[in-house]
């Protein structure tokens, strides 16, 4: 797991874990998060008000793809099922565990697994190097962990990265190459928190 918020009342990881068909983007309607059981009794609520925020019953933890609660870089995002257009609910993973939200009290954005990884930058990991071309045929990059990418195309369970020059990443070098992104249900690159 990987800490991607934190303050005095939550922490906010994320995991490698690939849960459900994508993942949504949630966006509030008024000042209030509500997170429900299957059985529609309530997991727990958020009230923001005023650049703060509570929370009902005080959950401590949350493992979900991204929630951070800070109002200038607010994101909730979560691994979901697909989206039924005539269902009442979103069915989300929180904490590892199958929740759902009613959809009429939120803006929803849903994109499939490879909607999501296709618009995203990326960090490479050490047991899962860039593959890139040599004069000599390819090769792993062992620096390529030292770098963000910038997803160029998704070919299966592979992603074309390359670095970028400008913008969140400032890479001086220009490299291109080759990386698995996942394995079943588990990703083998980072995506990049980048607001």
């Amino acid at each position: 797991m990987d800490l991607i918020y934190q303050d005095n009342k939550i922490s906010c990881y994320t995991d490698k874990e690939i849960r459900g068909n994508g993942i949504v983007n949630i966006q509030l309607l008024n000042n209030k998060f509500t997170i429900l059981n299957l059985s529609g009794s309530i997991f727990e609520e958020f009230f923001f008000k005023d650049n703060e925020y509570t929370i009902k019953n005080n959950l401590k933890e949350i493992i979900a793809r991204k929630v951070i609660l800070n109002l200038d870089f607010f994101s909730l995002e979560f691994d979901c099922n697909e989206i039924i257009e005539d269902e009442e609910f979103i069915y989300i993973y929180l904490n590892s565990e199958l929740k759902k939200i009613k959809k009429s009290n939120y803006l929803i954005n849903y994109s499939t697994w490879n909607d999501y990884v296709k618009n995203s930058y990326v960090k490479i990991l050490k047991d899962n190097l860039l593959i890139v071309k040599t004069d000599y045929g390819e090769k792993a990059l062992s620096d390529s962990v030292n770098h963000t990418y910038r997803v160029e195309s998704l070919l299966g369970d592979s992603l074309f990265l390359k670095t970028t020059s400008t913008g969140c990443c400032n890479c001086t070098e220009n490299i291109e190459g080759f990386v698995k992104w996942k394995n079943n249900t588990e990703l083998l690159v980072d995506i990049c928190i980048i607001d």
